[in-house]
């Protein structure tokens, strides 16, 4: 017994010293070190249900942050439509810890910007200054988003100046037609419900409401934070946890958007306006950056929009203003768009060249130009970090994971004449056309036959 005991005794001792040595060299129980980032490389962390994607970027000194808050136009109703963004407009006008003057001071001290904007799909809250003043305009940014003051006067400067912006839409033909396209196809889905807010809905929203919506849908689990910049990744993540960490998370869910009803069948709405020309656009479903589809539509509208610029300006003068375009919605859509004094001649010319794009094969000249292209458009247009936050943002919500946004030259450069013409064919089809001038100078039968 007495020799087992020394024994069991003798292995104890041994043990110990072997764990005070690993514990003092930093090898055992200790939280492991966090490898240095590379310049240009990025990674991601989840701080208390929020996500967040950090690129490090060392050839400048911006820092770029942008918080999405998702869900967009299906987290409110169309009663009070407008007013997340209209929280966060107010929001920049003072907060808890900072004055509104006190606020201004630092931004035009140090030239840095906070902002907000809004779309169907999410609300983005931004911050862009230099990193040597992060440390502060961080605290002036989280403060403002978490505890804004939302001075009574302030709400009541920002509401007329929103109304006055809605009412001024209307008076613009191009800006008037925009929201009745994308009303009339989005009929009956979220999207019907405005990012912006209508006339009517930002006239009805009070004080109460806006503090209500702040405690109940300003939560973690329907943020995401993006940050491009020349940070390390630990001060960054520690700046994090201490801003967010504590914040309520909430039980957010996204909800899943299918294709609009109107996109099953062609359709026409006429505004009677007497304008020197008619502004006509013809709106269709198309795929989100999500799918396959996404770049070969992008080829293909992209073809389309110079086709008829020079079938429809060039050769035969009917407009100064054609256009193909696909938007960027996670409930997608593509649209022609055109002025027109000849509304039935100028769509036919237009017709005619969707059709030649869904049943003529591109040359390969042809579509590796257009692909030449988009990859210099895509590095010139995401110079800035605050771009490439942007994209990285995207990607993630929409486009199946940030990492996918490294892929898309590749991806580009995959797609053939017959991606082209497949979905060419598979969404230019069943335009919903909005058209604001003279309704006697419409065939309806032109207008709702593809």
């Amino acid at each position: 017994m007495n020799i087992h005991k020394r024994y069991l005794t003798l292995i104890t001792t041994v043990f110990i010293a072997s764990l005070s040595s690993c514990t003092q060299k930093g090898t055992l129980f200790e939280k492991p070190v966090m490898v240095p980032m590379q310049a240009g490389e990025t990674r991601d962390f989840i701080v208390n249900g929020m996500k967040v994607i950090f690129k490090k970027v060392e050839g400048n000194q911006v820092v770029s942050a942008q918080l999405y808050l998702l869900g967009g136009s299906t987290v409110t109703s169309a009663e009070k439509a407008g007013i997340e963004n209209f929280i966060l407009n107010v929001a920049q006008n003072g907060s808890e810890k900072f004055s509104k003057e006190e606020v201004n001071n630092h931004l035009a001290r140090t030239g840095a910007q906070i902002s907000s904007s809004a779309n169907n799909d999410y609300t983005t809250f931004s911050l862009r200054c230099l990193s040597r003043d992060f440390d502060l305009l961080w605290e002036v940014y989280t403060d403002a988003l978490f505890n804004p003051t939302l001075d009574s006067a302030e709400v009541d400067l920002f509401r007329e100046r929103r109304i006055n912006s809605i009412r001024q839409a209307k008076d613009n033909p191009d800006a008037w037609l925009r929201v009745l396209s994308d009303s009339a196809f989005y009929k009956d889905t979220p999207y019907e419900v405005q990012p912006g807010g209508t006339e009517f809905s930002i006239s009805g929203i009070t004080l109460e409401d806006m503090f209500r919506f702040h405690s109940d849908k300003f939560v973690t689990s329907r943020m995401l934070l993006v940050i491009v910049g020349n940070l390390t990744l630990e001060g960054l993540k520690s700046k994090v946890e201490s801003s967010f960490g504590s914040r309520t998370v909430g039980m957010y869910r996204a909800v899943k958007l299918s294709e609009p009803d109107m996109a099953t069948s062609p359709h026409l709405k006429i505004e009677s306006r007497e304008l020197p020309t008619n502004y006509i656009r013809g709106q269709y479903y198309a795929p989100s950056m999500s799918s396959p589809d996404y770049q070969p539509m992008q080829i293909a509208a992209s073809i389309l929009r110079q086709r008829l610029f020079e079938e429809v300006r060039t050769k035969r003068g009917l407009s100064y203003a054609v256009s193909s375009t696909l938007g960027n919605l996670l409930s997608n859509y593509g649209y022609i768009y055109v002025t027109a004094k000849e509304p039935d001649t100028t769509l036919k010319v237009m017709l005619k060249e969707v059709k030649r794009i869904q049943n003529e094969p591109l040359s390969d000249k042809e579509l590796r130009d257009k692909i030449s292209v988009f990859t210099t458009l895509y590095y010139r247009q995401n110079e800035s970090n605050a771009a490439q936050a942007g994209l990285l943002a995207a990607h993630e919500i929409k486009g199946g994971g940030y990492i996918r946004a490294e892929n898309i030259v590749n991806n580009l450069k995959k797609v053939t004449p017959e991606d082209v013409l497949r979905v060419a064919s598979k969404y230019m089809r069943n335009f919903n056309f909005i058209v604001i001038g003279d309704p006697s100078k419409i065939d309806e039968a032109l207008f709702t036959k593809y």
